[in-house]
């Protein structure tokens, strides 16, 4: 999940061993917010979450108010979210060292980008993704190829421990009404064994950035 401090753009890309990961995950709304809902996902929080961030609440308030409302779900949720304005807060349960399939859950904010994940192989894959956006930020990279690139770092360092499935990634603007396209990128693959791959020549169709590599 990420923020673009000059175009005020907002997105969430998103990757798993998992089918359709793009009608769960990635949330986000023109000139409100971008949100993460993943590990047990929910979408009605999602639209909780935007609703709120709508009405102004910092994204802290509203994190706190969806663990209350949760119950016991919150120890089993990962969930992420950033406002129009780049406040953020983001929350990861604790390990379950009974389920087999946890391996490592985790988190790290970045300044204006929060990566978070469950089912990883391990610390590294996180430390990837940040240092990919760290190296990315202060370029005139798109959002998207930042999102698409931490993706991709964090996959080489060995991503979901379970494979791979599905990839999406949503951006919108930080501001609404300056075009008529709500969403500035909406891709979403839900079945294939190499998702990002095939996510990144989905958009490169739509861009035509066929020269670009998004890894660099």
């Amino acid at each position: 999940m990420g923020r673009c401090p000059k175009t005020g753009d907002l997105g969430v890309a998103t990757a798993s061993k998992y089918l359709a990961v793009g009608a769960v995950v990635p949330w986000a709304e023109e000139g409100v917010g971008a949100v993460a809902t993943q590990h047990w996902g929910s979408p009605r929080m999602a639209q909780q979450a935007l609703a709120m961030m709508r009405d102004g609440h910092h994204p802290q308030q509203v994190l706190s108010q969806l663990l209350a409302d949760d119950g016991g779900k919150a120890l089993t949720r990962q969930l992420a979210l950033m406002d129009a304005q780049g406040r953020k807060a983001a929350w990861t349960p604790r390990l379950d060292a009974t389920d087999p399939n946890a391996k490592y859950y985790g988190q790290l904010e970045l300044e204006n980008a929060i990566v978070l994940g469950n089912t990883l192989a391990g610390p590294q894959v996180l430390e990837a993704m940040r240092a990919k956006l760290v190296e990315l930020e202060k370029t005139s990279v798109s959002l998207a190829w930042r999102l698409l690139a931490a993706l991709k770092a964090g996959d080489d360092a060995g991503g979901d421990h379970r494979g791979r499935q599905s990839a999406a990634i949503v951006v919108v603007r930080g501001r609404k009404g300056v075009a008529e396209d709500i969403h500035k990128v909406n891709y979403r693959v839900d079945d294939h064994a190499a998702p990002i791959d095939e996510l990144v020549r989905i958009y490169r169709l739509r861009f035509n950035r066929a020269g670009v590599d998004y890894a660099k």
